[in-house]
């Protein structure tokens, strides 16, 4: 239990701050088993926008990877007017990377939605989220990321030991017998 939280208390710590957008909100990460902070932009004009935000994740030394999730969404009442947006492009550069979201512009089966979202395992270290797109005015998107701490391999291989210790441990246990008269 003190593994975990030395954990949480290192992802919570983790430094999220913006890198070049004024207009980008920070995110935030809230505490728990699994950290997951808000970030967006409102009112974006007309043409072309480039928004980033800068993190750094780190773990302690019984856990060697993170699992991300992240998403951004936008949606339009019109197409091609303003309030409306296209993703052009959302990844994540840093170590290991670049990892490139996947990317539907104006989803006709979901209200006409754009998406961008990530699923992966990220190494400790520095990262970007690059989020570029074209706004027809008046724009905003908004999105999440979700991040919680994946054991390294040995973790996972002692617990496994120890659960089939006790499976063997209850299989070999004599049971009494019970006689009727």
């Amino acid at each position: 239990m003190s593994k975990l939280a030395l954990a949480g208390a290192i992802v919570a710590s983790m430094g999220f701050g913006l890198a070049s957008s004024a207009d980008a909100k920070v995110l935030t990460f809230l505490d728990g088993d699994i950290f997951s902070g808000v970030f967006g932009n409102s009112n974006i004009a007309l043409g072309n926008f480039s928004d980033t935000l800068a993190f750094t994740l780190t773990a302690p030394s019984s856990f060697d990877k993170f699992l991300l999730g992240s998403s951004a969404t936008s949606s339009a009442t019109q197409l091609g007017k303003p309030g409306d947006l296209n993703f052009t492009s959302v990844y994540i550069s840093g170590t290991g990377g670049p990892y490139n979201f996947d990317i539907i512009n104006n989803d006709p089966t979901d209200n006409w939605t754009d998406k961008a979202s990530f699923l992966g395992t990220l190494d400790p270290g520095s990262y970007v989220l690059h989020i570029n797109g074209y706004s027809y005015g008046r724009s905003q998107y908004g999105g999440n990321t979700t991040t919680t701490l994946v054991p390294e391999p040995a973790s996972w291989s002692m617990m496994v030991a120890g659960f089939g210790l006790i499976g063997g441990a209850l299989r070999s246990r004599k049971r009494a017998a019970c006689r009727f008269a």
